[in-house]
C-alpha cells in the first residue's frame, strides 16, 4: 500500500513538473515569437524605406536624363561643327571614298 502511495505521489510530482516545464517552454516560445515579429516588422519597414529611396533615385535619374538630353540637344543644335572634335566633324569638302581598280 505504501508502495502504491509513493508511486502516486511520484506520478503527481512528475505531472506537476511536466506542467511547469510546459509553461516555461510556452513562455519561452511566446517571447521568441514576440521578438521574431518585432524583427519582421523592422525588416518590412526597412524594405519600405529602401523602396521609397529607390523610387526617389529613379525619379532623380529620369529628371537628370531629361536635363542631359535637353543640354545635348542644345549643344548639337547651336555649336558649329568647326568646334567639334576633328574626329567627329566631317572634313570639308567631304566626298565618298572611291573604289580602287
Amino acid at each position: 500500500m505504501e508502495y502504491i502511495a509513493r508511486q502516486d505521489r511520484w506520478w503527481a510530482e512528475d505531472v506537476a513538473h511536466e506542467k511547469a516545464q510546459d509553461e516555461v517552454e510556452d513562455w519561452a516560445d511566446w517571447e521568441f515569437w514576440v521578438q521574431l515579429l518585432a524583427l519582421e516588422h523592422e525588416w518590412v519597414k526597412a524594405l519600405q524605406e529602401q523602396n521609397t529611396r529607390l523610387a526617389q533615385a529613379v525619379q532623380v535619374r529620369d529628371d537628370d536624363h531629361w536635363v542631359l538630353d535637353t543640354v545635348l540637344a542644345l549643344v548639337v543644335t547651336f555649336v558649329p561643327p568647326i568646334a567639334w572634335l576633328l574626329t567627329l566633324a566631317l572634313p570639308l569638302p567631304w566626298q565618298p571614298p572611291t573604289a580602287k581598280q
